[in-house]
């Protein structure tokens, strides 16, 4: 006789488990967002690029190429060290929180947007890994795709769907820091990065353990 096992009534939600995973998603959306605001408003800020007399533009290619270089480098680096902390969320919060901390005291004494770019990418590397291989927005069309094409059930793609919302909303939120507080709203980013760490810290961890009859 075949005995299947009880239904969690949490994973039959077709919701998240659990506030912080909306968090997370939120936050993540708000740092992807606001570092690319950041490094470009530095980038632009520090003179490397602007608008002549006769209305064209002047940029810096060498510093540009710098600057995306270390962007790119980072934002690497940071999914590479984070691929190897995870599953302990808290030890990436932890890294974003030192490595944006990092980025915060090299912005005051160093503020150049190739220096700056490279601790930010990181953090933003690191903490995109909780979203999954492919990214938010790719898993989610992934998923809702299957459904139109299968009579699966609805409780991960109404997952997958409310944890994009939240990643979209943290974008939106991410631009608005930016355009109301500037560069300052790096020390934001880094108050969020806190908060999700102590958030992480608290939560019960998920049972993984399975009973082989």
């Amino acid at each position: 006789m075949t005995h299947e096992p009880p239904t969690d009534p949490v994973s039959a939600s077709p919701f998240l488990h659990s506030p912080a995973d909306m968090a997370m998603n939120l936050y993540v959306g708000f740092l992807d967002s606001f570092a690319v605001f950041l490094i470009g408003g530095i980038f632009i800020s520090s003179g490397n690029a602007a608008i002549t007399p006769i209305d064209t533009w002047t940029i810096n290619i060498p510093v540009l190429a710098g600057t995306i270089a270390s962007a790119l480098i980072g934002f690497v680096l940071g999914v590479v060290i984070a691929t190897l902390l995870t599953p302990h969320r808290g030890r990436v919060f932890l890294t974003a929180t030192l490595l944006l901390a990092g980025a915060g005291l090299t912005m005051l004494f160093m503020p150049g947007p190739v220096v700056v770019a490279f601790p930010v990418t990181l953090a933003v590397g690191a903490v995109n890994v909780l979203l999954g291989a492919r990214g938010q927005l790719a898993d989610t069309t992934h998923e809702v795709t299957q459904k139109l094409l299968s009579h699966n059930t609805i409780q991960p793609t109404g997952r997958r769907v409310q944890s994009s919302a939240g990643f979209i909303g943290g974008v939106a939120m991410g631009a608005l820091s930016y355009r109301l507080l500037a560069e300052a709203s790096l020390w934001l980013a880094l108050a969020g990065s806190i908060a999700m760490m102590a958030l992480t810290h608290r939560r019960p961890p998920e049972n993984t353990a399975t009973t082989n009859m």
